[in-house]
């Protein structure tokens, strides 16, 4: 296990996852990070709990230095010293994966925590316990999320640490093995609830990332209160909703508020969808691999690599030349290079897709020489600007059925706000980019007819807000499902539930001008128009009438799509709908 892996750097993505007593980590530093606030127990007869409260522990910062750890209270062993002898890797990534492992080896081989300390492991097995690789707090940086499982009730631990070259491993964060992470805030479900109220509200403590000190505070607590908890008292003056559940906030357990105080102090606190992370179990092989894992570092390192395998089929560094409406692609004796280029950061696949459906409409080679058109940057729209501090998680792997490492990152072009998702899996001990998409600024996609809005709801039928003349209807054969014409405009209506699928999709196709999307495009547009609305994140194909179709659009099963005839002039816009219950 403690065999070293050697990784290889990565080339670079195309813009194209009531605890008294319990047992505590020891610290390494001298006193508990400033802020920290000790939760501090419950009176019996309390309104909301009648024995006991939270975990009694803040989270305590330990930090192992990189020039040397600090030396451990006697009572403890040896700390983790570096893991990398006298050759540390050449990165900071590198470095903090191989201390990621080495804690994981503390754990799992020793049964000690980094700074020596034995876990009070029980007799399960060590395989139910997991670890997680996430950028948890938002920093840029991976985190490493441990959770203890088999051990006594009061002894299950979650812990967060992070690595830096100037502080070493630190701890952020040391609760209960019930965690929820959202943006800048965990939340810990406490170990058990004697409150009546796990019904409506399971007990939990909220914790906030402080980014200068790099570890978290706590910020507030929430427990619920029902009438059925037997020998206190329910406090009905507080229960203005009238629903039978009052809230203790911050363990003030003698002004319980009712449910819409306690959402407006939750909202005030807590911002966005939980995070879900990709847990591993405690294995042996899972272990040795984590210097292995695609981290931000590496993904950032191959976005910009993709970056830079794309800029020639951008036109930069093309200089002007006698061909007119072409530019010199000077450095390039084929076509065939700029191919493979791209393979080097872009899964192979992709890359092909990418020359098959644009190399004729944008590159012209000649004499040993590669020209690249004018235009070529507008034809493949891709001049959108990517802000890579912000590159995160997005998804575990096994989304979509593809067993592929997710990541997003904001973006903009033109006035545009745009999310980029990126998919990278590893072939042959490389990592490469396998997929790419992009989420645009609209939200929901309809289509306007003489100023008449038609569109889809959720319900499961169409609503429309008008009445369009409609020329014909027909039935369709499979699925079952008719087609509805009408002016410039197609309406297939399709009913999978027959055959065993939950799906009722509705496809719109708009043929004439004066029909535009909610976003204001319509027949008629130049692609260059076009794609200053909708970022084009998908890659388009081409047909034998040298058909562009851009983009792809990919949210919450609707999808919009785009043709464009061979002068680049949008001619069918085309807009599918999931309207399952």
């Amino acid at each position: 296990m403690r065999k070293r892996k050697l990784v290889p750097l990565l080339c670079g993505l195309l813009v194209l996852t009531a605890c008294k007593g319990r047992p505590a980590e020891p610290s390494l530093s001298p006193k508990p990070s400033e802020g920290m606030v000790q939760p501090t127990a419950t009176a019996v007869g309390s309104p909301c709990l009648e024995e006991s409260a939270p975990p009694t522990e803040s989270p305590v910062s330990t930090v192992v230095p990189s020039s040397g750890p600090t030396p451990a209270p006697a009572a403890t062993r040896e700390p983790l010293p570096a893991p990398w002898g006298d050759t540390p890797p050449e990165t900071e990534g590198e470095r903090r994966m191989a201390y990621f492992r080495a804690v994981m080896e503390r754990f799992y081989e020793d049964r000690l925590f980094p700074d020596g300390t034995p876990v009070d492991f029980s007799d399960e097995p060590l395989s139910q316990n997991r670890f997680a690789v996430h950028d948890v707090d938002g920093d840029g940086r991976e985190e490493l999320i441990v959770s203890i499982i088999t051990a006594p009730q009061p002894a299950r631990t979650a812990l967060v640490y992070d690595y830096t070259d100037k502080k070493g491993l630190v701890l952020e964060l040391k609760a209960t093995s019930q965690l929820s992470f959202y943006d800048g805030i965990i939340q810990a479900g406490w170990p058990v609830d004697l409150t009546s109220g796990a019904g409506v509200l399971w007990p939990y403590t909220l914790y906030e990332y402080d980014r200068e000190e790099d570890t978290y505070a706590e910020a507030g607590s929430a427990q619920a209160r029902t009438e059925a908890l037997e020998g206190v008292k329910f406090p009905k003056e507080a229960d203005r909703d009238g629903d039978g559940v009052v809230y203790c906030l911050n363990m003030d357990y003698e002004h319980p508020v009712d449910g819409a105080a306690y959402a407006a102090w939750r909202d005030g606190l807590v911002q966005g969808e939980e995070r879900k992370l990709s847990y591993l179990p405690w294995a042996e092989e899972e272990i040795e691999d984590i210097e292995n894992l695609l981290t931000l570092e590496k993904a950032k390192d191959l976005i910009e690599k993709a970056n830079a395998a794309l800029a020639p089929f951008l036109g930069e560094g093309a200089v002007p030349c006698e061909k007119e409406g072409w530019l010199l692609l000077e450095g390039y004796a084929s076509q065939e290079e700029l191919l493979e280029g791209l393979k080097e950061p872009i899964e192979g696949n992709l890359a092909d897709d990418f020359y098959r459906c644009y190399a004729s409409q944008i590159l012209c080679e000649e004499d040993g020489k590669v020209y690249i058109h004018s235009n070529s940057r507008d034809i493949l729209g891709h001049y959108y600007n990517m802000d890579l501090v912000t590159l995160t998680s997005a998804r575990s792997p096994g989304d979509f059925g593809h067993d592929w490492t997710f990541y997003s990152a904001e973006g903009s072009g033109n006035d545009n706000e745009v999310v980029w998702t990126f998919g990278f899996e590893e072939k042959e001990g490389q990592w490469r980019i396998c997929h790419y998409a992009c989420q645009g600024p609209y939200s929901r996609m309809s289509v306007k007819l003489n100023q008449v809005l038609y569109g889809l709801d959720s319900t499961g039928s169409p609503v429309w807000y008008g009445t369009p003349e409609r020329i014909e209807r027909e039935e369709t054969q499979w699925p079952q499902g008719h087609r509805e014409v009408y002016l410039g405009l197609e309406i297939d209506i399709w009913d999978y539930d027959e055959d065993g699928m939950d799906e009722q999709p509705v496809r719109i196709i708009v043929t004439a001008p004066g029909i535009p999307t909610a976003e204001g495009v319509e027949v008629g547009d130049t692609l260059k128009e076009v794609l200053a609305v909708y970022p084009q994140f998908r890659l388009g194909y081409v047909d034998q009438t040298a058909r562009v179709v851009c983009p792809f659009y990919w949210n919450y099963g609707d999808t919009m799509s785009f043709d464009f005839d061979e002068n680049l002039i949008l001619e069918r816009i085309y807009i599918l709908y999931n309207i399952s219950n």
